[in-house]
């Protein structure tokens, strides 16, 4: 069974972000602090959200990907992935991701296992193997306290590179060692807002403490079932 190609990237980009911004009114010191204390500021106000929305572009081996993906508490979201032909939708509740393609199930398994289930949900425990080199990097995705952790790090090379905007709102921009720029609210509790990730990868974030109202598909496919089918020459 051959893993998606090219989803990696995004993983890679989510781990190194993973978390959002925007809130409240009032301006904060954020412009006026140094590189590796806006960061640390940014990672306790990340601790402080439990549902979000991200969008972005990544640059992959295969091209550019986009994704939205809508972040209803850790484990619990829904979104939807692209890269060149490769499309899908994904709902993640716990220990169960969801998944429905027209494009995707030939790179799993071939012409078989796409005619099987092109159309469905197919359900995946998150924990598989499977489901892990599918939906590589959701863990960071949902989990705003890998996004914390990281920026907790403080960066002691970072420094801070002036002010900008995103979307009509205030942002202080902080370049990391690596490169890599973040850009934090400053009104408000500092979220970031927006990371930079250089070679055409930026991470938008949105929407903090957003209602969303996610929910399981009431019907799917096993996938580890269909595949064990298709092995044993099951019709």
């Amino acid at each position: 069974m051959r893993p998606v190609v090219g989803w990696s990237a995004i993983a890679a980009a989510a781990a190194v972000t993973s978390s959002l911004a925007l809130a409240a009114c009032g301006g904060n010191a954020e412009s006026t602090r140094s590189g590796p204390r806006i960061l640390a500021d940014a990672s306790a106000a990340i601790n402080s959200v439990k549902s979000f929305r991200m969008s972005a572009n990544v640059s992959t081996s295969g091209g550019v990907g986009r994704f939205t993906f809508e972040v209803a508490g850790k484990g619990v979201g829904e979104g939807t992935f692209s890269l060149g032909n490769l499309q899908f939708q994904l709902e993640e509740d716990h220990a169960t991701d969801y998944i429905k393609s027209a494009s995707l199930w030939s790179s799993v398994g071939g012409g078989a296992l796409q005619q099987l289930l092109t159309g469905h949900w197919v359900s995946v425990p998150a924990s598989n193997t499977l489901a892990q080199q599918l939906t590589s990097g959701l863990v960071a995705l949902t989990s705003p306290s890998q996004t914390a952790a990281s920026l907790a790090k403080g960066e002691p090379k970072a420094r801070r590179e002036g002010t900008s905007s995103v979307d009509g709102e205030g942002v202080v921009v902080v370049r990391e060692a690596a490169g890599g720029e973040v850009l934090v609210a400053t009104q408000g509790p500092p979220y970031p807002l927006e990371f930079r990730l250089g070679k055409g990868t930026t991470l938008y974030l949105s929407d903090f403490g957003g209602a969303f109202n996610i929910h399981p598909p009431a019907h799917s496919l096993s996938l580890l079932n269909v595949i064990a089918g298709l092995q044993s020459g099951a019709p």
